[in-house]
């Protein structure tokens, strides 16, 4: 049985425009499209309006890769995607 205990370090942040979120040893992060315009990311991943993204892992593995967030409507009124990074750190 696992007896580490973590406490989570909860980021959030507003992306505006075209951002690569570089791979900072997180353990989850979220994305959620709250603007008026679709985005994608990695160019490979939808994120139409409305919609929310998750990556997860356990507290003890890591997240190893950059996030890319490109608007595709080609609006920069409408453009907001709210990112949501959690990190553990073992107690």
């Amino acid at each position: 049985m696992n007896d580490k205990k973590y406490k989570a370090i909860i980021k959030s942040y507003s992306v505006t425009d075209g951002t690569i979120i570089e791979r900072t040893s997180k353990s989850r992060i979220e994305f959620e499209n709250i603007g008026t315009t679709n985005a994608m990311i990695n160019n490979i991943v939808p994120l139409p309006i409305g919609r929310r993204r998750r990556y997860h892992e356990r507290p003890d593995v890591r997240i190893d890769s950059d996030f890319e967030i490109v608007f595709t409507d080609g609006q920069d009124i409408g453009n907001n995607v709210l990112v949501t990074e959690t990190y553990y750190e073992e107690i």
